[in-house]
């Protein structure tokens, strides 16, 4: 397990010390601590699973990146803005982008919201996962191969 130190407090040397947290203790990401966890898992020989995570997580490009070169499987949440091609095109450019903007100028980029409000009604599913407190939590779901910009 690993716990997590604030950025704030990372910068807070009175606080640090007052918590008993390491000088060698440094500020990461919560994506940055889920990665290393996965990587020590896989490493350790665990069964492999598919990781579920929220879009707090799946925005973040460098876990993806990382799940997929370490063949875990995973199903993740993103934001209505996150960019994206369509299962069967992708970047037309290779390597880095041109510019600053990664690749948000590439050709046939679509929004997730987008592609969700094109899909056909057949495509979305309720899923009812657990009772909350004052009724059962469910929500639509569909399911669509994509390539992140």
């Amino acid at each position: 397990y690993r716990l997590y130190l604030p950025q704030d407090w990372s910068k807070d040397r009175a606080r640090r010390k007052k918590a008993g947290v390491p000088k060698e203790i440094k500020f990461t990401t919560k994506p940055e601590i889920a990665l290393e966890q996965i990587q020590w898992a896989c490493a350790a020989g665990l069964p492999r699973g598919v990781a579920l995570m929220d879009a707090a997580y799946g925005n973040d490009s460098r876990l993806r990146a990382g799940m997929t070169a370490l063949e875990v499987p995973y199903v993740v949440g993103i934001l209505p803005n996150t960019l994206m091609w369509r299962s069967g095109t992708g970047p037309r450019r290779k390597g880095k982008p041109l510019n600053n903007t990664g690749r948000r100028d590439e050709p046939d980029l679509v929004s997730a919201k987008d592609v969700a409000l094109a899909l056909p009604k057949r495509a979305w599913r309720t899923v009812v996962w657990r009772e909350g407190s004052a009724d059962f939590l469910s929500s639509r779901f569909a399911r669509v191969r994509v390539s992140v910009g």
